[in-house]
């Protein structure tokens, strides 16, 4: 049995724990080599070529190196290359150094950043105003 064995599996987390979770805490230095992982969490130091779901450097993180994702979040410092296929959100404190392809792209006020933003291969960055307009009204109408 499942829950004899493992305690979050009787918890009701067994779903959260399957999933391949990597967490740099404060402090710990990690250098090399991150692959088939679902979410990376930077809370420390990391120097890396890291191709994962989702990678988070949270604001006492600092990621340096070449990034794969589907989604990348960034609060602390990230200095390098990035294919984000999907949203690339830069939070208040975050800054990001490099050349950065992305799918959706979202800033808050106070996040920073130096290099070069591009839209994938085939999808134009520049639409005409009418068309988010009626992004905006779509995403605005409850369901």
């Amino acid at each position: 049995d499942d829950a004899i064995r493992d305690p979050l599996w009787s918890r009701g987390l067994g779903d959260v724990y399957k999933r391949q979770i990597l967490s740099i805490g404060n402090g710990v230095v990690l250098s090399g080599k991150v692959t088939v992982v679902d979410k990376i969490v930077i809370h420390g130091s990391v120097e890396a070529e890291i191709d994962a779901n989702s990678v988070e450097v949270m604001a006492s993180g600092i990621l340096t190196g070449t990034i794969r994702t589907k989604e990348f979040s960034v609060s602390g410092s990230f200095t390098g290359d990035a294919q984000v296929s999907g949203n690339l959100k830069i939070q208040k404190g975050g800054k990001i150094e490099g050349d950065v392809s992305y799918g959706d792209l979202s800033v808050e006020n106070g996040g920073l950043i130096y290099g070069s933003l591009s839209k994938p291969a085939g999808e134009s960055c520049l639409k005409p105003v009418s068309a988010m307009i009626r992004e905006t009204r779509k995403a605005q109408v409850p369901v």
